[in-house]
């Protein structure tokens, strides 16, 4: 515990130095307890390792990025790419992400001046279009960069898309849907009719017709080589926000504000299936035309049973916490992204029933990327330096190879030199050491013939002494055995006496007791008899006793049921009291919660009015500073009129 505060301290301390979104929010500790994983204020994760000996030191951590940034403002554009396995995001957070749905990783990040409101990805993957606050930009998406090489002068774009043959985009700019060549950028027209903000447009498959929705209430078919209305769909009580097209471009599927989900076929709505009390935000059909998805404003995710049916059926998946903004299927009907107000991005794997991945075709997906004539000549650049770099070197190296060859070979030599004298000193060496050999085996033997020789003797010498030794100690056995004898008969002689004497001491002795027991048994008659009266009035002072003892329990007895019946008496009354009490109690609660309402009134009026003193404040600082600028003002004129004033003094006196 103490461990996790003075990390949670270090950590808060050190990242708040960065900045007020930067703060540590919340900390986790490994069951190793060597590494920390922290939650800042701007939805970022960062690792550290806590080694003892750094703790200990009190030296400073780095902070990493744990897998890779996300936004932390409101998701406001997603889109995803048809030829690559990439998605793109825009946020409030001014920044444009790119992201690989494949390894679940971040391919590029770029931030802006202004805050980007919708994005659009080409279906190559090569080019990216973002709707600012102040223009459209259509931007590169190099190696490392996203770049923009084209602006139109369309303001606050809140909804573009590219067709999905990647040669137009459309545009919406307020109530107007504006068509754009992709690379030749011309604007081959525009599709007018809304009332209200376009909050969605989407393209047919086959590029022939766009549908759009807004919040007039209008779902609209456009024929993009007519620019005209092919068919439309209004209903003034609901505030569309999304739509999407089946793959024959025959059926369009609406959500908007009415809580239902609606589906549209030759300009009538054929089937609105009810929502249950949740406001559908966004919708999408897969390209196989089989799946139909719908988002709500609790940030659930519903899987609806299609065709749909009244009323309808699905199954609902909790993920955010904010209303859902923006959803996508991918090309090959295998993954479904959401986003949502709470800054975060969703990736499903669609699956059936049985949990096997949906069938589709196979996609090979791109591998070309962009990548600037500048950066390439600088990459080639550095390239020819590093080629040149590696020449030299491997020059430089096989110079010092030679060198080091060289040297090798002549400290080769000198040690060949060195351990051929050497071993002719050792076989001269060895060659006396071999005679002293010799002459030491030779004294060797002499010495052992003499040393065997001589422990002969002194074996000889040893065994007749030790002879002699066993015939004198023999002779002392025998005497010893002797005298042994005739111990063991004085011993028997002693014992028969002694045990003589004991039988006749053992019956003197038991002639004693028999007259000392014949004393004890008068004695123990006599006792018995006073034990007997003894006992005899024992019994008679139990009786009076328990006698006694009966008349005192009695009179408890009465004396305890007279309280007992005052107690029950005392309880009534108190039962009746707290009763009284409890209904005072109830009406004090009530006014209680009266006073809370009027409270929480007044802290509201008192909020009201502190805003209003605020805005005052404000109004008194302008005075004021008003007030000292027209001040400094007249001071100025007065100047200027006592400067006036002195020079018409001399010209009236010149007069």
């Amino acid at each position: 515990l103490s461990l996790s505060v003075f990390l949670s301290l270090y950590l808060t301390t050190f990242i708040h130095l960065q900045g007020p979104l930067h703060e540590i929010m919340h900390l986790a500790i490994s069951p190793s307890e060597e590494t920390i994983i922290a939650a800042s204020r701007n939805n970022q994760l960062y690792t550290i390792g806590m080694a003892g000996a750094e703790i200990a030191k009190g030296e400073h951590s780095l902070l990493e990025v744990l897998a890779q940034p996300f936004h932390f403002d409101q998701i406001t554009g997603l889109d995803v790419c048809i030829r690559k396995p990439l998605v793109a995001t825009c946020s409030l957070d001014r920044t444009v992400r790119i992201w690989n749905y494949e390894n679940n990783s971040l391919e590029l990040t770029k931030e802006f001046q202004e805050e980007a409101y919708s994005v659009a990805l080409h279906p190559s993957g090569l080019y990216v279009l973002v709707g600012f606050s102040d223009k459209l930009r259509l931007m590169n998406i190099l190696i490392d960069d996203i770049q923009p090489f084209k602006e139109f002068t369309i303001r606050g774009c809140r909804e573009c898309q590219f067709s999905n043959g990647g040669h137009l985009f459309a545009a919406v700019h307020g109530n107007v849907i504006q068509l754009y060549t992709t690379y030749t950028f011309d604007n081959v027209g525009n599709l007018k009719g809304h009332n209200g903000k376009v909050r969605s447009i989407i393209w047919a498959q086959d590029d022939s017709k766009i549908i759009s929705c807004g919040v007039d209430g209008a779902v609209y078919e456009w024929g993009v080589y007519t620019n005209k209305r092919e068919g439309e769909s209004v209903l003034k009580t609901c505030s569309y926000t999304c739509a999407c097209v089946s793959p024959d471009g025959k059926t369009t599927y609406a959500v908007g504000s009415d809580k239902t989900l609606k589906e549209i076929s030759d300009s009538q709505i054929q089937r609105e299936v009810p929502a249950a009390d949740a406001v559908l935000t966004q919708c999408a059909i897969s390209r196989s035309g089989r799946m139909l998805f719908a988002g709500t404003s609790s940030g659930a995710l519903r899987a609806m049973k299609f065709p749909l049916t009244v009323p309808g059926e699905w199954t609902e998946h909790q993920a955010h916490s904010g209303s859902i903004t923006k959803m996508r299927v991918s090309y090959d009907d295998n993954y479904l992204f959401t986003v949502s107000e709470d800054s975060s991005l969703f990736i499903y794997k669609i699956m059936d029933k049985e949990g096997r991945g949906l069938k589709s075709k196979d996609v090979t997906y791109a591998e070309e990327i962009l990548i600037s004539k500048t950066d390439l000549q600088e990459k080639d650049t550095a390239m020819k330096e590093l080629k040149t770099r590696v020449y030299e070197l491997n020059m430089e190296n096989e110079y010092q190879l030679r060198l080091k060859d060289m040297n090798h070979h002549e400290k080769t030599k000198e040690l060949t030199e060195k351990f051929i004298q050497e071993m002719e000193s050792l076989k001269t060496k060895n060659q006396v050491l071999k005679t002293d050999k010799d002459k030491e085996e030779a004294r060797h033997e002499e010495e052992q013939q003499e040393l065997v020789e001589k422990q002969n003797q002194e074996l000889q010498d040893l065994e007749s002494a030790n002879n002699q030794k066993l015939m004198a100690e023999y002779e002392k056995y025998q005497e010893l055995q002797a005298k042994s004898q005739r111990m063991q008969e004085e011993y028997e002689r002693q014992l028969a006496a002694k045990a003589e004497s004991k039988k006749q001491a053992l019956q003197e002795l038991t002639e004693l007791y028999e007259t000392k027991l014949r004393e004890r048994t008068a004695q123990l008659e006599a006792s018995s008899d006073e034990q007997r009266k003894m006992l005899q009035t024992h019994e008679e002072t139990k009786r009076q006793i328990e006698e006694d003892a009966d008349r005192e329990i009695l009179d408890m007895k009465n004396n305890y049921e007279r309280r007992l019946r005052e107690e029950k008496e005392g309880n009534m009354r108190l039962t009746g009291e707290t009763g009284i009490m409890k209904k005072k109690f109830k009406s004090q609660e009530q006014e209680i919660e009266t006073l809370k309402v009027e409270i929480g009134n007044l802290n509201t009026e008192k909020s009201k009015l502190n805003g209003v003193i605020r805005s005052l404040e404000k109004d008194i600082v302008g005075l004021k500073k008003e007030i000292q600028e027209r001040d400094e003002t007249i001071q100025d004129k007065e100047k200027r009129i006592y400067d006036l004033k002195k020079k018409k003094v001399p010209t009236a006196t010149l007069r």
